[in-house]
């Protein structure tokens, strides 16, 4: 993970995923700039089939890709 850095690093995680551990410890580890961003509710198999948890997904990817193209 350390080679990552300095590029940027978006993490989109379930609250209730059993790998969340290795995703904070992973983030932990990059240098900047990072985020890490939890989904309320999913687990891991939320992310991929379930509408609710996959919607303010594809939102922060739209949001962590977009806004910095338009500023």
């Amino acid at each position: 993970m350390r080679l990552i850095g300095p590029r940027p690093l978006l993490q989109i995680i379930g609250e209730r995923a059993v790998t969340t551990w290795m995703a904070v410890e992973g983030h932990q580890a990059v240098t900047r700039p990072k985020e890490l961003h939890r989904i309320p509710g999913a687990s891991d198999v939320g992310l991929d089939d379930k509408r609710e948890y996959i919607a303010p997904a594809v939102d922060k990817l739209a949001e962590y890709f977009i806004v910095p193209l338009i500023r």
